[in-house]
């Protein structure tokens, strides 16, 4: 759609976004009942966070316009009365988001403190918000923390074939497709349960190991949490993956893009009960779907690659801690496994992590921020201040190295290793006598950190800290807003509290594309994901995470390639998110978007605990 647009003429192009812009205000329309009053000069729209707003955190919105609405007023209106409870005039100078869209103005309703549902209308036009509501943290972000622990539920793993999978060494690949065949390193071995990563069907415990840390982690300190079920899954399958008698980390269940050999799980769009009713053929391509591989990391008493080893750690000592009260066997057990495997980390010149199989499905540079979150947590689970140390002196050689400025997630988990170690030291700027790092220093790397997003989101319109073509957005954006609470929380300030609001406010929505990127949160969220249970059985799938915008070239490129067997809009659909482009991305909502509608474990692993996490 895009490249065809570009070919154009000045007048076609004209129409096109005519066309789109008059297929959403309609819609937009028909949803809210405004009345058909707009000025046929100006294309207007209002972004909410359309979850709502807690009653002491800033209300801000954000009017997109195709030309000035200078002098203008917007009123706030009470969904159940149709009365305005607020007036203000629109403010400030507009500032730009495209061609399209030239004139953007922050609304501000602060002063709206009463509970209720809402919406916002701009004088004199058709211009009308989704709804959103006023109310308590708890009240408005409870059952998103529920809808995280329901996405995880329906990611778990359905094939039969797992509880007796051949282990096989790591094979090699051209780009993300393998080459030749795979080489037997034993087996069977039993590695059912689980999470599916995305919207296909493998399991690493490169991603698996970082979102069960963020459940147990949200589990300990919010306890009753909806998550806590699905945490104790994910830890009994990261305990299948590690064979401690043998000292082997299994890390990956399937092979994605196969070759004439293997048929790989990106070779087939498909649902599991299609691999589960195959007849047994083994040694056929087929087979490999039935029966997935299983790769080991390395021989028996192998060094762990670095990164592996130090998040499985600290989700084995998130498990003790969590597990020591109600089951102390199982807490005994998971802390067993979190030495082992922290003791067999390879932390001498480091050249290549072990991710996945290929390197390229998860290319990750950073490991010292494991090790250090590793440590942290085998110290807050045993007290042995050795490993105290330890999470201090991997702390030290993260912030030394120069790759510290990645906000939190799957690829850099710095900022929350920093949090958990900095809770266990003391206050002020002074080092205990046998710890190399203070409690302040690390404050001041969360601070330096949260400085540069704030300075960045003082220059968009829509307030995001990061730059808009970082990868992964929206999870990144999640960690930003885990990031200014943590700093807040530490410093009892509120130092972050606009800031953190202004990021969440973007996931739910009050972003350009008026789409909140948390499924089932909000009224407009993508309905066509790249997940093949969800596409091919019109499931819902409530509470995943989706990356969002993503850089132009690579959704046309996507649009192109239509899954084989996946149910598509039809032909010819126009795109509604197209006139919205801006700062080189896009948004699609197309089962061929993967870039933008994927979801992922790695992606929804900290919502859980944002939402939990009041300012």
């Amino acid at each position: 759609m895009l490249a065809k647009v570009e070919l154009m003429g000045p007048l076609e192009s004209k129409f096109i976004f005519a066309l789109l812009i008059l297929c959403f205000t309609t819609s937009a329309r028909v949803a809210t009942g405004a009345p058909s009053t707009a000025r046929p000069s100006a294309t207007t729209f209002i972004r909410v966070n359309q979850v709502g707003y807690t009653f002491n955190e800033p209300k801000l919105a954000v009017l997109m316009s195709s030309q000035p609405v200078d002098g203008a007023s917007f009123s706030v209106i009470d969904a159940a009365t149709g009365k305005s409870v607020f007036t203000a005039p629109v403010a400030g100078k507009p500032r730009a988001w495209n061609k399209n869209f030239p004139a953007t103005y922050t609304l501000d309703f602060s002063k709206l403190s009463a509970a209720g549902t809402y919406r916002i209308a701009l004088e004199g036009s058709d211009a009308v918000s989704p709804d959103f509501r006023v109310g308590s943290f708890d009240g408005l972000y409870a059952p998103l923390a529920s809808n995280a622990a329901s996405f995880y539920a329906q990611q778990h793993d359905r094939h039969q074939g797992d509880t007796a999978a051949r282990v096989y060494e790591t094979p090699q690949f051209s780009g993300d497709n393998l080459k030749g065949r795979l080489t037997a390193a034993g087996g069977p071995i039993d590695v059912s349960g689980g999470w599916y990563d995305a919207g296909d069907y493998l399991e690493f415990v490169e991603t698996a190991s970082y979102a069960d840390a963020a459940l147990l982690l949200t589990a300990r300190d919010h306890p009753n949490s909806p998550v806590t079920a699905e945490a104790r899954r994910g830890l009994e399958w990261l305990l299948k993956m590690w064979d401690p008698k043998a000292r082997t980390l299994y890390y990956q269940v399937g092979v994605g893009d196969g070759n004439e050999a293997v048929r790989g799980d990106h070779d087939a769009w498909r649902l599991p009960s299609a691999d589960n009713a195959q007849q047994d053929a083994p040694g056929t391509p087929d087979d490999f779907l039935k029966h997935r591989p299983v790769f080991r990391a390395g021989p028996a008493g192998a060094p762990l690659s670095p990164n592996l080893a130090g998040r499985l750690a600290a989700a084995f000592a998130l498990g003790a801690q969590l597990y020591r009260q109600t089951d102390p066997a199982f807490a005994d057990r998971c802390l067993q496994n979190a030495k082992q495997v922290y003791a067999a980390a390879e932390t001498k010149n480091v050249k290549h992590l072990l991710t996945a199989a290929p390197f390229g499905y998860y290319g990750e540079s950073e490991w010292r921020d494991d090790m250090e979150w590793g440590a942290a947590e085998l110290f807050r689970a045993t007290g042995d201040r050795a490993f105290l140390q330890a999470a201090a002196h991997w702390a030290n050689a993260y912030l030394a190295s120069g790759d510290a400025g990645d906000a939190l997630n799957l690829y850099d988990v710095g900022a929350l290793a920093h949090y958990e170690l900095a809770k266990e030291l003391p206050q002020g700027p002074a080092m205990p006598d046998d710890v190399s790092i203070s409690r302040q220093q690390l404050i001041d790397a969360l601070r330096q950190q949260l400085d540069a997003a704030q300075r960045r989101a003082d220059k968009d319109p829509f307030g995001l800290g990061l730059a808009y073509r970082t990868g992964d957005l929206t999870p990144h954006v999640i960690g930003l807003a885990l990031e200014a609470t943590f700093y807040d929380e530490l410093t009892k300030t509120t130092t972050f509290q606009a800031f953190g609001s202004a990021q969440r406010r973007w996931i739910l929505g009050g972003n350009a594309w008026g789409v909140s990127f948390v499924v089932g949160a909000g009224s407009t969220f993508p309905r066509h994901l790249h997940h093949q249970i969800a596409n091919l059985t019109g499931t819902e799938l409530t509470g995943a995470v989706l990356d969002g915008p993503s850089g132009e070239r690579e959704v046309a490129r996507t649009l192109k390639e239509i899954p084989d067997g996946a149910r598509t809009e039809p032909p010819g659909t126009p795109d509604p998110y197209l006139p919205f482009s801006a700062q080189g991305v896009r948004f699609a909502d197309n089962v061929a978007a993967y870039p933008c509608v994927e979801p992922a474990l790695d992606y929804a692993a900290f919502s859980a605990l944002l939402f939990s996490r009041e300012p």
